[in-house]
């Protein structure tokens, strides 16, 4: 079900699974003190947080209420987080433009790890130990290897000009890479997802644009993919999650067509996650909120629509 080599959950979901309609907050904006942006879950369902107006990452253990751990520095504001099997987490230092650096778990240190050439709106670490950032702001993907720091920066995708063709993007916004080396690209102004296979400058739509049957995205700003290759996208600006793939689309979460926080309702879907469970957890940007929606088919009841809880377990 998963590959061993990889840090974060890629769970296989049914088909037909759906989503409790209804979230529950894991993290409110008591807690992070600004827009929902960079969270990130592993293997083990530690979950990270960025709370970048309080120049933190806070971290929750395996089924922990209350953070176990809360470290101290200051953050990008769009800021993504990546932990690979290590669990060191690398973050963008606010510091100094591109500048990533990593929290060392067993020292409890941060050290410099690599400068990019302008901010990273996405980060993404691949079983090569290769580091990719998205340069949103020069319309490029770019590469480093983690075993040279002398590493050149190179480019996997994009120009420095702003463009629609295959071998263009426009607001490049997160990442991911699967065990193939194949990138795909949230192209959020493009309003598109693009798919550039490993060692590929001309990539291909697989979301948006009409792709498939009619899906139109506006401002996509994650992707993610599921066991079986399924995308799922943060619709940003449409307030929605998106799954995608074989032909075929529907929405997931957010599905009532506008903004809000009600519990059904997102404020521009930032970021994604999955659990180990393939519950989904989202960065409600603008609810100042990191909301969870389980997976209704874990349970033989359905989800309490009122209560917002599961009636009872198979």
């Amino acid at each position: 079900m998963y590959n061993l080599a990889i840090s974060f959950n890629q769970p296989k979901i049914q088909s037909n699974a759906t989503w409790c309609e209804n979230g529950t907050t894991f993290v409110d904006n008591s807690t992070i003190g600004g827009p929902a942006r960079g969270f990130f879950v592993d293997s083990n369902n530690t979950i990270f947080v960025a709370a970048q107006q309080k120049s933190q990452i806070l971290i929750w253990s395996k089924e922990s209420i209350i953070p176990v751990q809360t470290i101290c520095v200051k953050l990008t504001e769009h800021l993504t987080l990546f932990v690979p099997i290590s669990g060191d987490i690398y973050f963008e230092n606010g510091n100094e433009t591109g500048r990533v650096d990593k929290w060392n778990m067993n020292s409890n240190t941060i050290t410099f790890v690599t400068k990019f050439s302008d901010h990273c709106f996405g980060l993404f670490i691949d079983t090569n130990n290769t580091l990719y950032c998205s340069l949103m702001d020069k319309n490029r993907v770019v590469k480093k290897s983690l075993d040279d720091q002398l590493a050149a920066e190179i480019t996997v995708a994009g120009t420095d000009l702003q463009g629609a063709a295959s071998n263009e993007l426009s607001e490049p916004w997160g990442i991911f890479v699967d065990i193939n080396f194949d990138l795909y690209v949230a192209d959020a102004g493009n309003n598109r997802i693009q798919l550039f296979q490993s060692g590929q400058r001309n990539a291909t739509t697989v979301a948006g644009k009409g792709i498939p049957q009619s899906l139109s995205l506006h401002f996509p700003t994650d992707v993610i993919l599921d066991a079986d290759g399924y995308l799922y996208i943060a619709d940003n600006k449409k307030y929605r999650v998106i799954r995608s793939g074989y032909g075929e689309w529907d929405c997931v979460i957010g599905c009532s067509g506008k903004t809000g926080s009600a519990p059904n309702e997102l404020n521009y879907a930032y970021s994604i996650h999955f659990d180990s469970h393939g519950n989904l957890y989202i960065a409600d940007e603008y609810n100042n909120r990191i909301q969870k929606f389980t997976l209704e088919t874990n349970f033989c009841g359905k989800c309490d629509r009122k209560r917002r809880v599961h009636l009872r377990y198979c």
